[in-house]
């Protein structure tokens, strides 16, 4: 009975921990409109400029992609230099102490995930939040928004300290390792299509499929109409159904690292160590035969 009663209260435990964890990334509409005129709020429309002109969030900043991503190579959505981020983080106001509010200006909702991952690896995730709906949802709702650009004052010297975690990056060598592997669960956050090697992006990849052992939750499948995350439970479902575990690791990838940026953030959401594999299938599919491909579903 005892040994019952134990295991109920681990899982018990461990579930609220998940919902405490959940709460603790994506904030309501509700919430941000009590708190949209905070001192140590900084709101960000992560887009490209245009729609940010024809209307955003008061107080909302512009940050587009080129500001927190770059390109090496053949590698697209990569971390810039961390001196580089600062600079552009201390120019949109951001501390250590401030709340970071990121919310998505367009349909295209990953580069707000992209931009958490990237506060988060820099050591700013537990003071970074993201808008549940974006831009998007808060129009379906009919809720106010503006054309005037926010005045900013920016972080003095000093005023901000970012620790680069490299552990919540996977290099390829970590995930050949750990393919297959049962403490581990490797997730293709693309379209069905591109996963199961139908498609290979009109000869863009010379092995079609996907990195062995990888199991398949298609990014866009996560929100709903207008954005929303779609309810909790279900969120779960498509977590259960491609194989993770309660206690498993999760290493999330892509075509170029932006996309499997949604499958990290709700897979910590949900209480799980996790991993981006930023060099995504765009790399791994340039290597030699040893990182293996498999095809099918």
């Amino acid at each position: 009975m005892k040994s019952l009663l134990t295991l109920l209260f681990l899982a018990l435990t461990q579930a609220l921990v998940a919902q405490d964890q959940f709460d603790r990334i994506f904030v309501n509409q509700n919430w941000l409109q009590q708190h949209q005129d905070d001192k140590n709020l900084v709101l960000l429309h992560v887009a490209g400029p245009d729609n940010y002109t024809t209307g955003h969030l008061k107080n909302a900043q512009l940050i587009v992609p080129d500001e927190y991503a770059e390109a090496r190579g053949d590698l697209y959505w990569e971390l810039p230099d961390p001196k580089k981020l600062e600079a552009t983080l201390r120019a949109k106001g951001i501390t250590n102490e401030t709340v970071n509010v990121l919310y998505y200006g367009g349909e295209l909702f990953a580069p707000a995930f992209r931009l958490y991952f990237t506060l988060d690896y820099l050591g700013l995730g537990d003071n970074t939040y993201i808008l549940d709906g974006g831009l998007p949802g808060w129009l379906a709702r009919e809720l106010p928004v503006t054309t005037e650009v926010a005045k900013v004052v920016p972080t003095p010297v000093g005023k901000l300290n970012l620790q680069p975690n490299k552990n919540l990056l996977a290099q390829k060598e970590d995930v050949l390792g750990l393919s297959g592997q049962p403490s581990t669960c490797i997730i293709d956050a693309r379209k069905p299509d591109y996963y199961s090697g139908e498609k290979d992006g009109n000869g863009r990849y010379r092995r079609s499929g996907h990195i062995s052992n990888a199991t398949n939750i298609t990014w866009t499948d996560l929100v709903d109409e207008n954005k929303f995350l779609k309810r909790k439970e279900d969120l779960k479902q498509y977590f259960t159904k491609a194989g993770v575990g309660d206690q498993q690791k999760v290493i999330t990838y892509c075509h170029v690292g932006l996309r499997a940026t949604v499958l990290y953030t709700i897979a910590k959401a949900f209480g799980h160590e996790v991993q981006l594999y930023d060099g995504s299938f765009n790399e791994w599919d340039k290597l030699d035969d040893k990182y293996l491909v498999e095809t099918g579903n």
